[in-house]
């Protein structure tokens, strides 16, 4: 590795800690020896970044099979759910038609037709 290409590696380091700082914050320490580090505060895990899309694809494909089977049809499949074991009651249950489901279903209509 030539001396630029460590330097250029160093400035690059230093760089993307300095954006990180502007975006996030800094945080403060003082080490052994008396020097103060600061470095960008840790990013936080939020669940709603999880949760929030998981949710929105599971209505989008209950509205796709609303859309797809007809009224009629998803509700003799959910009602032939409902009388399987738990698990699959428990499902019976999760993909019942609300008003949600009817909307992206006819969304779906709309975008397929």
């Amino acid at each position: 590795m030539s001396v630029n290409a460590e330097f250029d590696q160093r400035t690059r380091r230093v760089v993307r800690k300095h954006r990180a700082m502007n975006l996030r914050g800094v945080t403060h320490r003082v080490g052994r020896d008396g020097l103060i580090i600061s470095r960008p505060k840790r990013r936080k895990f939020h669940a709603m970044r999880l949760i929030l899309p998981v949710v929105l694809l599971g209505f989008a494909f209950k509205g796709y099979l609303y859309n797809q089977l007809g009224a009629e049809d998803y509700a003799a499949r959910v009602a032939a759910l409902a009388d399987g074991n738990t698990a699959e009651q428990v499902g019976a249950v999760l993909m019942q038609p609300e008003a949600v489901t009817r909307w992206a279903a006819a969304q779906f209509a709309i975008l397929l037709n």
